[in-house]
């Protein structure tokens, strides 16, 4: 017990000689730092357009299939699953959203 309270105020000393710098995050800064980001996982010069609505939610645009059938999505980065309505949806949403048609795509694998 006395050596775990000796190394919390050892640890405590050396805590208070760390030297702190601030640096102020300019818009140039942040503008970097996506720009890095984007070149990083998307490929250099490649950007994902995102649309702003009223600030509460925002949309982008994908491309899913072979050939390419375009959707407006809410980008969820909490999770790794994209979620479309399928063509064979017969539910009311389905009636008022793009759907994902299957049939005209020639990437497309069931998976159960």
């Amino acid at each position: 017990m006395k050596a775990a309270a000796t190394a919390a105020v050892l640890g405590t000393a050396w805590a208070g000689k760390i030297p702190m710098i601030k640096t102020e995050l300019t818009i140039e800064k942040l503008q970097g730092q996506m720009d890095h980001l984007q070149d990083k996982f998307l490929g250099a010069g490649q950007h994902i357009a995102v649309k702003d609505f009223m600030n509460a939610q925002y949309f982008i645009e994908v491309s899913v299939g072979t050939p390419a059938q375009k959707f407006t999505v809410v980008p969820d980065t909490g999770s790794s699953n994209l979620w479309l309505y399928s063509h064979s949806c017969w539910s009311v949403p389905c009636w008022t959203h793009s759907t994902y048609d299957h049939k005209k795509s020639s990437s497309y694998k069931a998976d159960g």
